[in-house]
């Protein structure tokens, strides 16, 4: 098929263009802007015939796999929102056609649709290049692959073809981390966490993550004491002891900063309130603007004091995405040293992460969805899933997602929370719709009840047993159009199945010498294929890991497991 692109900018510059075949399936366009003094917007349109899709993934889609009409508004990435690859797939999962953009830094506006008229799809891409950026690259893949693999793919694009390399991960951004948030909010203080921290590094967490509240005796939420970056003398009046403590029980410790906001209460409000991007009345606060040299150079200092004075191993660097031009956001000036607020965002964290790296080699940074995309990953080392507060869903759509195009970089769970009152069950379940990503976790461990420590205990350790197979391996997440309702994890013959609804046939592979299969949901019983695996042994197991029942042999053919809802069966 003859694909016919279009390109043009807005003032009419002439486009050049490259087209390559690297392999089957897969085409990449080069398109050059001669240098221009004038800021430049690089159009490319075509209208494609697709057949036999049913759905559509972009990395921030969430629930939304359905595509819409080539006339509805259009999405927008940028270094800090999203990532520019589009893919639409069939109803077993296969990559119908997925594009993806080389430029991930300044912003792209996305129109891809149904042309009601004829049937065909519109691929429109509005590409912000700017002064002086006269290069950007089309991705094409047409493979009938698997869609993640195809994804996959363009990850590797994106480190391999256009040198977007991404930050080092530490063994330790892959562990399991408690988190502040929901259980305190911005109301804590330091004895609380080095009690809660003895619970959990008994169960296994490797690293605590103090989120907002650390840096101000106000807990009204709120962003107007950001900015300053100092310990409570209330809440934290020992920061570095208590740090040293945490470290004592073997766990790590990262502290959360905001990193666009300036408060309209904090100490450096006067020095920068008139170099804001625009002022949110509703968040007390102000977008600090990285156009300047100086606002880059005083958040780096901040944030780099941070780890040098009180020893951190990390900070989770929230609101990224604030980091924007908006209507309210003041014109160019000769005082600054960037036009693009997007180029001085990039420049500021490339060099942020450089200077933690002379701190802290192993130095931990993370970001959260929808902050995902390619240049992300150069300077953050863990991916979390949005908030989603006891949303099983959100959380289990959300590790996927992130997986697929993240590589090796870290995937976390948001932080999981249940109420009070939640049964174990419904514990076990909450957590293992966690099971392909690194757990977060934020209940108060002080309060819970025996039989709720016994399931996170067990949890703990089953993640450990399975970490390759979880985290390293192979992931193949079934029907994205339904939102995964069975994901796979694969490493050297030894696999996790979860299994999110009831009634799933489950496909136990001939190669498999071990298998662990999660029955995550409220159903009582599996099924499993084994046309071609009899004789294989079954464990199962409650929620709390005790052995309900051992099978010693297994049947060839569909058989049927009784299974106690959020317990699991081993088969060997």
């Amino acid at each position: 098929m003859k694909r016919e692109i279009l390109t043009w900018t807005d003032s009419n510059k002439e486009v050049i263009c490259k087209k390559e075949e690297p392999e089957n399936g897969v085409y990449e366009y080069t398109y050059e802007i001669p240098e221009s003094e004038k800021e430049e917007t690089l159009w490319v349109e075509w209208y494609e015939d697709v057949t036999n899709t049913v759905g559509c993934w972009y990395p921030d889609c969430g629930y939304v796999r359905a595509y819409g009409a080539d006339w509805q508004r259009r999405r927008t990435t940028s270094l800090s929102v999203s990532a520019p690859v589009y893919c639409l797939y069939d109803q077993r999962g296969n990559n119908c056609i997925t594009i993806a953009l080389s430029e991930a830094v300044r912003e792209t506006e996305w129109k891809i649709g149904v042309h009601e008229e004829d049937g065909r799809f519109l691929f429109q891409c509005k590409i912000h290049m700017g002064r002086g950026r006269s290069e950007v690259k089309l991705y094409i893949n047409e493979g009938k692959t698997v869609y993640s693999r195809v994804l996959g793919k363009v990850q590797t694009w994106w480190k391999d073809g256009c040198g977007i390399v991404p930050a080092i991960v530490p063994e330790a951004a892959k562990m399991p981390f408690y988190s502040t948030w929901y259980s305190y909010h911005q109301n804590m203080e330091e004895k609380q966490l080095e009690r809660e921290c003895e619970l959990a590094a008994q169960m296994g967490f490797k690293g605590i993550i103090v989120d907002d509240g650390w840096q101000t005796d106000d807990n009204h939420r709120g962003y107007a004491f950001c900015g300053d970056w100092k310990p409570s003398e209330t809440k934290f009046p020992h920061m570095r002891e208590h740090v040293a403590y945490v470290h004592f029980l073997g766990m790590k410790y990262m502290l959360w900063v905001s990193i666009p906001f300036i408060g309209k209460n904090s100490g450096i409000w006067k020095k920068f309130s008139d170099k804001l991007l625009e002022y949110q009345e509703e968040m007390n606060a102000g977008v600090a603007d990285i156009r300047y040299k100086e606002v880059r150079e005083y958040l780096m200092e901040q944030y780099v004091d941070l780890v040098k004075n009180y020893d951190l191993d990390g900070l989770k660097m929230d609101f990224i995405d604030e980091f924007h031009e908006g209507a309210a956001t003041p014109e160019y000036n000769e005082n600054m040293d960037f036009r693009d607020v997007q180029d001085a965002l990039e420049h500021m964290m490339v060099q942020l992460y450089e200077k933690l790296r002379e701190l802290k080699p192993d130095i931990l940074i993370e970001f959260r969805q929808k902050y995902v995309g390619p240049y992300i990953r150069k300077f953050g080392n863990i991916l979390r899933v949005d908030d989603c507060p006891m949303s099983q869903l959100s959380n289990r759509v959300g590790l996927v997602d992130l997986r697929i195009l993240s590589g090796d970089t870290a995937v976390h769970s948001d932080m999981v929370m249940w109420n009070k009152a939640e049964e174990p069950e419904g514990v076990a379940i909450a957590l293992q719709h966690c099971f392909f990503g690194s757990l977060q976790l934020s209940v108060r461990l002080e309060e819970c009840r025996q039989e709720v420590l016994e399931v996170i205990r067990y949890y703990m350790e089953l993640a450990q047993e399975w970490f390759e197979a979880r985290l390293e391996g192979e992931l193949a997440a079934e029907h994205p159009e339904h939102l995964y309702p069975v994901v796979y994890g694969e490493k050297e013959n030894r696999a996790v199945v979860g299994v999110y609804e009831e009634d799933q046939v489950i496909c136990v592979k001939e190669n498999w010498t071990e298998a662990l299969i999660l029955n995550a949901n409220k159903g009582n019983s599996l099924y499993l294929d084994l046309m071609q695996t009899s004789g294989k042994k079954a464990v199962i197991r409650d929620c709390k890991g005790a052995v309900v029942k051992t099978l010693k042999k297994l049947q060839e053919g569909l058989i049927k497991i009784e299974i106690p809802a959020g317990g699991m069966v081993k088969l060997f």
